[in-house]
């Protein structure tokens, strides 16, 4: 019946939307009309979870938001309380690209207190919040919240569950100064099995080798490039941005400027703020190493503005003393 139908019209669309056909994004839109259109909120539901998945390396982060607040409202009015758990899991890795990280952390620790919250479900829960909280130096809430995650991740025996454990509590650890912990968990990453395949890697990728590049690990930092895939346009955002990290890493100042301006503009319009923020930082660095000043003080001064924002507070310290006196003209800008 049209039901299966449906069903296996996800089914197929999701598996070509991950090996890089965005055709499968169709195949999925269909699916939805054709649950919406038999009443099936069930199946509906399922693959309204799966496509706000799918359209991410696509899209970018709000036009996956839009689809898991689809689902949520679905899952509200049709009482589907497992289904509107789903949804909240799925807009985790969305707004914290997005910058809505106060969102975030308020609907995290309100599931947080659900009785019936699965494992799972706290564990990818524990790993948005234990981010954001590294990136505006929280360093023990973020300890606290990471504690037991690698451990968690072997025991579920899912791939993308590991790699980002690694990938948070490497951050993480060298946020609190921990850098032998943050090395080690970084080098564990190159066991992860199908790490490349991971559907989740392109959006830990840009972070894991900042801070690579943090604890002195370059080539990991390659090594984990190398296993990149060029599939969506997440994963060759994620390449131009790492690759000009490495290219200032080793003193390639030109180069790594002309990459981090294309990342910036990239994640620009592809609405990860987040790592657009990272990028402007990075251009920023570049071009006051080659001395065009002008150009890097609006650079910094779009990151900071940014960053701010997040209240990411290392990254704003660490801007104002690049710009040192004039930190003041972009504060007031």
């Amino acid at each position: 019946g049209f039901p299966e139908h449906a069903r296996a019209l996800a089914v197929r669309g999701g598996s070509r939307a991950a090996q890089g056909d965005p055709r499968g994004l169709d195949d999925v839109r269909r699916a939805i009309e054709i649950s919406r259109g038999r009443n099936d909120s069930l199946q509906l539901a399922r693959t309204l979870n799966n496509y706000a998945i799918d359209v991410y390396p696509y899209e970018g982060p709000a036009a996956s938001l839009a689809v898991s607040e689809e689902l949520l409202d679905l899952a509200e009015r049709r009482g589907l309380a497992r289904s509107a758990r789903a949804a909240t899991g799925t807009r985790l890795d969305a707004q914290l690209a997005l910058g809505r990280w106060d969102e975030l952390e308020v609907v995290a620790k309100e599931f947080l207190e659900v009785p019936v919250l699965s494992e799972w479900e706290r564990f990818w829960l524990h790993i948005s919040l234990a981010e954001i909280l590294a990136h505006r130096g929280e360093a023990q809430r973020s300890v606290a919240l990471t504690d037991g995650l690698v451990e968690s991740a072997r025991a579920f025996g899912e791939g993308q569950a590991l790699m980002a454990s690694l990938c948070v509590n490497a951050l993480v650890a060298a946020g609190a100064g921990d850098l032998a912990s943050a090395r080690r968990h970084l080098l564990e990453l190159e066991d992860v099995d199908g790490l490349r395949e991971q559907w989740n890697f392109p959006l830990y990728l840009p972070g894991a080798v900042r801070t690579a590049l943090v604890v002195s690990e370059a080539g990991l930092a390659q090594r984990l490039v190398g296993a990149l895939r060029d599939t969506t346009p997440l994963h060759r955002h994620g390449r131009r941005a790492v690759e000009a990290a490495l290219a200032e890493a080793d003193g390639e100042l030109d180069r790594a400027a002309s990459g981090y301006s294309d990342a910036a503009a990239e994640w620009g319009n592809f609405g990860n703020v987040l790592e657009q923020a990272f990028a402007l930082r990075g251009l920023g660095r570049c071009l006051l190493g080659l001395g065009q000043r002008a150009e890097a003080l609006e650079a910094l001064a779009g990151a900071r503005a940014l960053f701010s924002g997040f209240e990411a507070h290392p990254y704003v310290r660490e801007i104002d003393d690049l710009l040192g006196d004039e930190s003041v003209v972009t504060e007031a800008s």
